[in-house]
């Protein structure tokens, strides 16, 4: 929220105005708990008492960066991909000349595009179809959904698995 706890609280005492804990926020049993309760606590008291708050600051200024990357790997995607017969298609060297950051986000979104489940999309995934973006010609990865990707000269072909392929 950008504020704290403590002064969100001490606002709301010096007006006299109603406030409710939510007694889930004291169950372990969630991971945002767990770190709120334990790891927190012990930042504040091994590195900094403002730990909670420079992660807060840090983790905004990562929303800001990735959201850059996420607009400049969707240009470089319009860009690179296309359909043909209704299977998405993917310039090889375009993704292969991207830095990594951008590289991998294209591959996501060309996963996604191709019809894989985005729940199953791992980063083994991801990583496979940029080193395919190199790899020899007719050289192939099985993706999630049952899903093919296949390097057909300067293309990278998905298709579902048991589709026969066009050369």
């Amino acid at each position: 929220l950008g504020i704290e706890r403590a002064a969100l609280r001490g606002w709301l005492r010096k007006r006299r105005l109603p406030f409710r804990d939510d007694p889930s926020n004291a169950s372990l049993a969630f991971d945002r708990n767990r770190v709120r309760h334990l790891i927190v606590p012990a930042l504040a008291k091994a590195l900094n008492p403002a730990a909670a708050r420079h992660l807060v600051e840090a983790a905004a200024r990562l929303r800001e960066d990735a959201a850059l990357l996420d607009a400049l790997a969707r240009e470089r995607f319009e860009t690179a991909a296309t359909r043909r017969g209704g299977h998405l298609v993917l310039g090889a060297e375009a993704l292969a000349v991207l830095p990594h950051p951008l590289a991998a986000r294209v591959a996501r979104m060309a996963l996604e595009a191709a019809g894989c489940d985005r729940r199953r999309i791992s980063s083994r995934h991801i990583e496979a179809l940029v080193g395919l973006a190199t790899a020899a010609r007719g050289s192939s990865i099985d993706l999630p959904g049952r899903l093919v990707s296949r390097r057909r000269g300067r293309l990278l072909e998905f298709r579902p698995c048991d589709s026969p392929a066009t050369s």
